[in-house]
């Protein structure tokens, strides 16, 4: 990490452990065709890294990647400080891409899965095709 990208790192991972707690973490810029990008976090397990904790959706850019993780984590963090359950609008919020422009395929993604907008044959369906958790 260079220098200027170092106080970054620090408040990345420093909002880390408000979210999810005192760990060593993992981030990233990641990109497979170098017009998009994407940051991912993973906790940092010493000699392997755990499962993505959470990323961003795609960017324009290395640098917009990282605002947008620096950008989510900071609402996530202020959710998490208030202690209260995390509202439809603040999932929206911080889980609604840049500047918001994934935010009406989240809102569609969670009707589907809340059954809003379904009809009574769709929904039984959907619900015998999914596991039970007893």
């Amino acid at each position: 990490m260079s220098s200027e990208e170092a106080p970054r790192g620090k408040r990345i991972e420093g909002l880390c452990k408000i979210v999810w707690g005192e760990c060593d973490y993992d981030f990233d810029v990641e990109t497979d065709d170098w017009e998009e990008y994407w940051c991912i976090i993973r906790k940092d397990l010493g000699s392997s890294f755990g499962p993505p904790l959470t990323m961003t959706g795609l960017c324009n850019s290395e640098d917009e990647a990282w605002n947008e993780l620096e950008r989510m984590l900071g609402l996530w963090a202020t959710q998490v400080r208030s202690r209260q359950p995390m509202t439809r609008a603040q999932l929206l919020d911080i889980f609604g891409g840049p500047k918001s422009k994934n935010r009406k395929v989240l809102e569609l993604f969670e009707k589907e899965m809340s059954g809003e907008n379904m009809s009574e044959k769709e929904i039984k369906r959907r619900d015998a095709t999914q596991p039970s958790h007893h």
